[in-house]
């Protein structure tokens, strides 16, 4: 049915062109108090200034393993500000993140394709390059339906 990220984001109605691929590092202690604390959309949205590049969309994944990567969520980019400060939830864990230069982005989540409820992804050899475009073909290994979740084309 979706054999790459790309057929999953044209399925949503998006252009790869337009849309940027995030990998959070699940031991990156910021993303780990992030995480822990209930702030990912917060985390994902401190970015340095011009990151996102006149594209609108990111679609957010957490690595599991060495190149593995299940998906998280996807969010339109709304307004972009050009600091961080009073925009961070009083609650954030990072606070020195909220004084750093960069942008603050406005996200608002976008739902996937009708039965979809999630999916993981072979990052492939760069993930030390935690964001890349979307138009860089990521082949999808695992996908999870309301009526069930499949590996490699098979049910499990």
């Amino acid at each position: 049915m979706y054999e790459y990220v790309s057929d999953i984001l044209r399925a949503m109605k998006l252009d790869p062109k337009d849309v940027i691929l995030i990998r959070h590092a699940p031991n990156h202690p910021e993303f780990m108090a992030a995480r822990e604390a209930g702030f990912i959309k917060e985390y994902t949205a401190m970015q340095e200034a011009g990151f996102s590049k006149g594209r609108n969309y990111l679609m957010v994944f957490i690595g599991e393993d060495t190149t593995l990567a299940r998906y998280y969520e996807t969010y339109h980019i709304g307004s972009i500000f050009p600091n961080r400060k009073g925009r961070v939830p009083e609650a954030y864990p990072n606070r020195k993140e909220e004084t750093a230069e960069g942008d603050f982005m406005e996200l608002r989540e976008q739902p996937l394709p009708p039965g979809l409820t999630g999916f993981a992804i072979d990052w492939g050899r760069g993930t030390v390059r935690w964001h890349q475009k979307a138009e860089r073909e990521k082949r999808v290994v695992e996908i999870q339906t309301t009526q069930k979740t499949e590996r490699g084309g098979a049910q499990v």
